[in-house]
């Protein structure tokens, strides 16, 4: 729902460029790593599921190996644990299915190993600075929100990281 909201709110205040969300009209989830490479910004929308979700962390993963810039949205009130998700993204090899079971099993299919997932993501997830949206706010706060992450979007820059082991 919040992405939703965030889409439809966020595109008329970037001139014109379409927000692809990966629930819309996505027939095909193989497509989906296709449509990250094609984007100019990936948005993580920081809540609870969002590290145990295969297909959020092949859309994370392939941003980070393409050099596409990740934008991050705490949603307030969907428990994303700032102090946990580190731990959880290092042992993400060891954790995944735990978390999700099967999850690994998904990653593997698109040719992406849970350790080298754990390795990349730790790098760069902890590091990224969160925009915070909290829906229950005033609408000037929301839409100062919206107006910072507009900013974060047209200012973002690749994450660049040492990926030797």
């Amino acid at each position: 729902m919040e992405a939703r909201w965030v889409k439809q709110t966020v595109e008329p205040l970037i001139g014109g460029h379409e927000i692809f969300l990966d629930s819309d009209d996505l027939q095909d989830l193989t497509k989906l790593l296709n449509h990250v490479v094609e984007s100019e910004v990936l948005i993580i929308m920081q809540t609870s599921e969002v590290i145990a979700r295969p297909w959020m962390i092949l859309e994370l993963h392939t941003a980070v190996t393409h050099d596409i810039p990740i934008v991050a949205l705490f949603v307030r009130g969907k428990g994303y644990d700032f102090d946990k998700s580190p731990q959880i993204l290092s042992h993400l090899d060891t954790q995944l299915d735990q978390l999700n079971p099967g999850a690994s099993k998904v990653l593997r299919q698109f040719g992406v190993e849970p350790i080298d997932a754990a390795y990349l993501l730790s790098q760069v997830i902890p590091k990224i600075i969160s925009i915070e949206l909290n829906t229950s706010a005033s609408k000037k706060v929301l839409d100062a929100s919206m107006q910072d992450l507009v900013q974060h979007l047209r200012n973002a820059k690749p994450c660049k990281i040492n990926l030797s082991k």
